[in-house]
């Protein structure tokens, strides 16, 4: 479609709507482009959720390295991940701890880190004033591998065990050393930074080569269950007119309405004409999209960009908030874009409002995939029908 014959097919576009053109990050705590972004959206909600704190303290929790180099080698950093995750260390942790009355209930915020060596350590922040560090360390000790044995001792130890009369080896962590990080906060906001500083943090020499080719998904932040409380408010209602159009769709697609030569056509569900047969054979020789690892994420982070338009809504109690809408993708980095309407980015800047002459061309840009909207949305963007545009 040529650049005239689609911006003729633009209508008037109302001065009052606001739209913006949002950079199309990939949403990533790994990377340096989204993660302060993302940081400071959960920083906000984590100040609210620890004012609820009779107290705040935090435990760093760290891996011995050396039963799991034993037994994997080169992919020891990864085997012990996914082991604490997989065996649910920081969730039994956190229940010993209440069961022996270190900690006032079972609520924690878990950040993930990870050492030069590509071993992760832990930064949890639990509801309590004081945590026993001789309790603190049993417990965590007690999650080391059945495969793992005995711990060595080291030379000179005068354990029990060795003959000695101390009561304390002196030998490596059977599971990991553990330590308070920061044991007084002056207020939640106060942990809130504390603690979300990490992810923001980058490290110097990078992140390990298993975390970025890991097909697993590796959580940077995690929380134990009703953590984050549920928002009571109710989000206004759609209009009668929207809500028709949404419910006539699923309407479709409950009823199995196929679209073939002649438009629309309704089929039962036990239909099984040729028509129906070859639906569900195209259905079923699509592949899912492989999933991509956490490197090829970031490295496609910023090559796109979305327009959405900012709506006003008003809850029940009266307060007002601005609904990002989604309206098209376009397939164009958000540095060019920037570029192309001369905006100066600020450093971290990943939004610009687009005015209806930018619109139009940030639009024209992405012309293939406008033209295939339905005339609903191309009438809420302003967009002439598809079966009344001017030809070239």
């Amino acid at each position: 479609m040529c650049e005239n014959q689609f911006i003729k097919s633009i209508k008037p576009i109302n001065e009052q709507r606001r739209f913006e053109l949002v950079r199309g990050g990939c949403r990533c705590r790994f990377c340096s482009k989204c993660a302060p972004h993302m940081a400071a959206s959960i920083r906000s909600k984590l100040i609210e959720v620890l004012k609820t704190f009779d107290g705040v303290f935090m435990l760093t929790l760290t891996l011995d390295p050396e039963p799991f180099k034993v037994r994997h080698g080169v992919l020891a950093a990864e085997e012990a991940h996914k082991y604490v995750m997989e065996k649910r260390c920081i969730a039994r942790l956190v229940q010993a701890l209440v069961e022996s009355g270190q900690l006032t209930s079972r609520r924690y915020f878990v950040v993930t880190e990870f050492h030069e060596n590509g071993f992760p350590h832990w930064h949890v922040l639990v509801e309590s004033k004081r945590v026993d560090h001789h309790i603190l360390r049993q417990a965590w000790d007690s999650f080391r591998p059945k495969w793992a044995g005995p711990v060595n001792h080291a030379n000179g130890c005068d354990c029990p065990q060795c003959g000695g009369l101390s009561p304390v080896a002196k030998l490596r962590p059977a599971f990991g050393a553990v330590k308070f990080s920061a044991p007084k906060f002056e207020s939640p906001m106060h942990a809130a930074f504390y603690a979300t500083k990490y992810l923001t943090k980058q490290p110097s020499e990078g992140w390990p080569a298993w975390v970025l080719a890991s097909p697993r998904r590796i959580r940077r932040v995690s929380t134990s269950r009703g953590f984050w409380p549920k928002d009571q408010r109710e989000k206004p209602r759609r209009a009668e007119s929207e809500q028709a159009e949404l419910d006539g769709r699923r309407e479709k697609r409950l009823r199995g309405m196929l679209e073939d030569a002649q438009g629309y056509v309704e089929h039962s569900v036990e239909c099984f004409c040729e028509f129906c047969r070859n639906a569900i054979q195209a259905r079923e020789d699509i592949k899912p999209k492989p999933r991509k690892n956490i490197g090829e994420r970031m490295l496609t982070c910023g090559d796109t960009c979305t327009v959405v338009e900012i709506v006003e809504t008003t809850f029940d109690d009266g307060e007002v908030h601005d609904e990002r809408r989604f309206v098209v993708h376009v397939p164009v980095t958000f540095d060019q874009m920037a570029s192309y309407f001369h905006e100066r980015l600020e450093p971290g800047q990943t939004r610009i409002r687009l005015r209806p002459w930018s619109l139009r061309a940030t639009l024209n840009t992405c012309g293939w995939e406008v033209a295939q909207l339905e005339d609903s949305r191309r009438h809420k963007l302003g967009l002439a029908p598809r079966s009344t545009r001017v030809a070239a």
